[in-house]
């Protein structure tokens, strides 16, 4: 997912995304687990923001604030990737993302849902 996203870093630029990328290494007594934090800014106070887990655990959290307080949207979700998406079709939901979230609101949060529902497993539920 880091090299699709370092390849893709040029075409962000040029569309006013800063994107910064944390690894991090938490070690609990003799176990150790590594966490990736990616977050992507366009706007003063507008955000995306993803952490990725081990065992393709993932957290999305996408927002955009109002300066004078409260939210104009805030969508989040999370479970596990897919298989199926490996780090190139990462990369391009995270552009599917920053798109959708273009004048964005409360009320159109469903073009999120249809970017990340299909790629997140939520785990067994009963038939």
């Amino acid at each position: 997912m880091l090299d699709a996203l370092k390849k893709r870093s040029r075409a962000l630029k040029h569309k006013n995304v800063v994107v910064s990328v944390d690894r991090i290494l938490e070690i609990e007594g003799s176990s150790a687990s590594e966490r990736v934090n990616v977050r992507f800014s366009r706007r003063p106070h507008q955000q995306f923001s993803c952490v990725l887990l081990a065992g393709r655990s993932i957290w999305i959290v996408a927002s955009e604030r109002i300066p004078k307080g409260g939210w104009k949207f805030e969508f989040s979700d999370g479970g596990r990737l897919l298989p199926s998406i490996d780090g190139r079709g990462l990369v391009e939901l995270f552009e599917k993302t920053l798109s959708a979230m273009f004048e964005m609101d409360e009320t159109n949060l469903g073009r999120l849902e249809h970017i990340w529902r299909p790629c997140i497993a939520k785990g067994l539920r009963a038939i």
